[in-house]
Formats: C-alpha cells, sequence, structure tokens
C-alpha cells in the first residue's frame, strides 16, 4: 500500500473531508470526493501554507493537509519506481523462471536486459520469479521452490482482484505452510500482482 492521508478539500463552495492514497500510478480521492487520477498526469503540483495544490485534466484541486502536504507534493513530483526497480532486476542479472509470467513482468526483463535460466538451469539464479496461473501450479509450487536457488530471492506473481488465478492470499496461505514469508508486495497491473517471500 503506497501513502495515505487525511485532509481537507478547499472548494469555491465549502470544504469536504477527503482521503489521498497514492499508489505506483494513481494518486486516489476517497471520501467527499471519489476520483482516480492518473499520476502521471498531475500537473502545477506545488505546496503552500499546508496546502497542496495540482492540477488533473481540466480540474485544479487544493488539498488542506497542514505540515503533510510538502512531502505529497515532492511524492508526487518523484517519478513513480519502474516495475524493474520493484522487483530488483538490473542490467545482467541472472533470473530463474517458473512458469509464463504475464506481459508486464516479460518487459522489465526485457527493459534491463537481465539474463533468464529455464526451470532446470538452477545454478547461478540470483532473482526466482516465479508465475502462479493454476490451483495445481500453486501447490507445487513450495516444492519447485526448495529445489531450486535457495540463496535467491522469490518473487510470486500471481492474480489479484476478481482474477480467477490464484490471489494472494492463497499464494500466502501455501508459502507461509512451505516456512516461507512474505516481505513485500508490488503491483503488476490490473490483473496482476507479485509478492517477495524469503526462508
Amino acid at each position: 500500500m503506497g501513502r495515505q492521508a487525511r485532509g481537507t478539500l478547499l472548494l469555491d463552495s465549502g470544504r469536504l473531508p477527503i482521503e489521498l492514497h497514492l499508489e505506483a500510478t494513481v494518486l486516489e480521492l476517497r471520501g467527499g470526493l471519489r476520483r482516480d487520477l492518473d499520476r502521471a498526469t498531475l500537473t502545477a503540483v506545488s505546496a503552500a501554507d499546508g496546502v497542496l495544490s495540482f492540477v488533473a485534466g481540466a480540474d485544479r484541486f487544493a488539498v488542506e493537509l497542514g505540515p503533510a502536504a510538502g512531502p505529497w507534493a515532492k511524492a508526487l513530483l518523484t517519478p513513480a519506481p519502474s516495475l524493474a526497480h520493484k522487483l530488483g532486476l538490473r542490467h545482467g542479472i541472472v533470473v530463474l523462471l517458473e512458469g509464463e509470467p504475464p506481459a508486464p513482468v516479460r518487459e522489465a526483463l526485457d527493459e534491463v536486459d537481465a539474463g533468464t535460466a529455464t526451470a532446470a538451469s538452477l545454478g547461478p539464479a540470483e532473482l526466482v520469479i516465479a508465475t502462479v496461473r493454476s490451483a495445481e501450479q500453486l501447490a507445487a509450487l513450495p516444492a519447485w521452490l526448495a529445489g531450486s536457488a535457495p540463496g535467491a530471492a522469490v518473487w510470486v506473481v500471481h492474480g489479484k482482484g476478481a482474477s480467477p488465478m490464484p490471489g494472494g492470499t492463497g499464494v500466502r496461505e501455501t508459502l507461509r505452510a512451505a516456512g516461507l514469508r512474505d516481505t513485500k508486495v508490488s503491483a503488476v497491473s490490473d490483473e496482476w500482482s507479485a509478492t517477495r517471500y524469503t526462508p
């Protein structure tokens, strides 16, 4: 979950209580006004006298946040980290893949020109990315991980929301029962999420 704050939306007609949720690509407004704003399209971002101001399309927003206004303006002006960065991918890293990764993960691999190893090549992997698309794949994952690169970080890519694929809860229950602990979550797309596990 990203940055969150409660504040007051300042309108010509009055004031509305509002909650801000900043995710990788979206600024969510909740409470007195519900909007999902594409983070990349926000302009004229500034903070003054405890008020965060920004423009989204044809709409200008002013949100009273107090001392948090400055840090929020800085966060909105800072580009969101890429998926490659969030997954710890870098140029030349040897990645062990299990299952067919979704397009955003494949694009992140291509972006950094990461090396990839097949499921049979367990040797020098520095990072494991396992994609589960079915209950059967999820059930087989703990045994596969036990025989793969034990010192590597493990990301499990799984469904999210109403996806018919195994979701975060099922993956967490299965891998925790196998002695692994979830340490980080990253959004991948509207349909996919990824969770990092360590022994």
